[in-house]
């Protein structure tokens, strides 16, 4: 990965290439503290973490989930749009209520 902000966990012995497989990383910024939020993207040290592949599988299935919500939530909206941009106000009534409807019937079953 790309190592843009450095980070925010240290091995010892990482400056003299004495760490081994079963090291444990240690926080160098306090918890709590605003310096120890990564900025952007994930802390590069879960590259080198005994749970990488798991941490990472679970992360991008999190991330398509917010972005296939924020989807639906945007197509919704254009149609609406349309609708009312082509003058189709009984099918902006029905089609749009009635799948704002099964819409949010279907986010709130998860």
């Amino acid at each position: 990965g790309l190592n843009l902000f450095g980070s925010r966990y240290a091995f010892e012995g990482q400056d003299t290439g004495e760490v081994e497989e079963s090291d444990i990383a240690t926080n160098i910024v306090g918890y709590g503290d605003p310096d120890g939020v990564y900025p952007f993207g994930l802390d590069p040290v879960w590259h080198v973490s005994a749970n990488e592949l798991l941490f990472f599988n679970s992360f991008k299935m999190k991330l398509s989930v917010i972005l296939g919500i924020m989807q639906m939530f945007m197509g919704t909206c254009l149609r609406g749009i349309n609708a009312i941009y082509f003058g189709e106000k009984w099918t902006f009534s029905l089609n749009f209520y009635l799948w704002l409807f099964l819409r949010v019937l279907f986010l709130s079953i998860w």
